[in-house]
């Protein structure tokens, strides 16, 4: 029953549906395709909130590095190089108005700087709000 915890500034993007994917460390045991995502904010305080009442199905899990290169950022998912022309709409689909400030936010939250790559972190990513 993997869960995950967002952050305030995710939490909108993942309940609208246009977060459909989360850059996690690899955990001790793994979330697997196929399994039921339990998604929220606010957990471990008075007020949690869950994010998406229809438990969207987990449908890749794919290894991501981070890189940090010529004050850009480089994105290795499984053993592929995103194409600069594609970094905006993959930090879009993770909660982020484009990939400087993705690259913002992995620098100053997890340490991301030149020749200090993040390794050790798995792609998430989950089925699309469903229409109601």
């Amino acid at each position: 029953m993997p869960i995950y915890n967002f952050q305030a500034r995710f939490a909108d993007a993942v309940e609208s549906g246009a977060k459909t994917q989360t850059i996690r460390r690899i955990r001790k045991r793994p979330t697997r395709a196929g399994e039921t995502l339990y998604l929220y904010t606010g957990l471990r305080t008075k007020n949690p909130r869950k994010l998406r009442e229809d438990n969207p199905k987990c449908v890749r899990i794919l290894p991501i590095e981070i890189h940090e290169e010529r004050a850009k950022v480089k994105v290795k998912v499984g053993p592929e190089w995103l194409p600069e022309s594609e970094l905006d709409a993959f930090a879009r689909a993770d909660g982020f108005a484009d990939a400087r400030d993705f690259h913002l936010f992995w620098s100053k939250v997890h340490g991301l700087r030149p020749k200090a790559p993040l390794t050790g972190f798995e792609l998430i990513q989950w089925e699309g709000k469903r229409a109601t």
